[in-house]
């Protein structure tokens, strides 16, 4: 099992959708998400059964305060991205999770291991958590933003 994960709120927001949250506490000890992905899960315009999960407070999910930085090279990203990327080098985490371009480019830059929604169902697949084209079945049938390419060659290795 993986130690530590900060989560962006997208790959949070999908999972819920889709009914695979419980994925997290199964391949990570402990979630840990900045206090701005919790306001935008929590946000009137968020999906109601996202709000109502991440309300319930689940004991695996932490939400945290952020030291931001005056550092111009996040800037460009929404708040969420920033304080995840910021979260993910103050506490040391094992892996960031997020999906949106610009995040994962400045993650990269940065020297994190990020993961996407994508990769986290590919990891639960290969420990039998989940079945994949099921999972990403649902995923397509929310508004999601997703590489029909990245799918295809997802769903090619783990046919293998």
């Amino acid at each position: 099992m993986m130690k530590t994960l900060v989560s962006n709120t997208s790959p949070i927001r999908y999972l819920t959708c889709i009914g695979e949250h419980d994925l997290l506490p199964l391949l990570f000890e402990k979630v840990f998400i900045p206090k701005a992905v919790y306001q935008e899960l929590t946000h009137q315009n968020t999906p109601d059964i996202v709000r109502q999960f991440i309300l319930s407070s689940p004991a695996w999910l932490e939400t945290c305060e952020v030291k931001t930085s005056n550092n111009k090279s996040l800037l460009h990203l929404e708040a969420g991205e920033m304080e995840a990327i910021l979260l993910t080098e103050q506490m040391k985490a094992d892996i960031l999770l997020i999906d949106e371009k610009k995040g994962r480019l400045a993650a990269k830059k940065r020297g994190l291991t990020i993961l996407g929604i994508l990769g986290l169902l590919e990891l639960a697949n290969r420990q039998q958590k989940l079945d994949l084209p099921q999972a990403i079945d649902k995923l397509l049938k929310t508004n999601i933003n997703l590489s029909p390419l990245l799918i295809e060659s997802i769903l090619n290795r783990t046919q293998l």
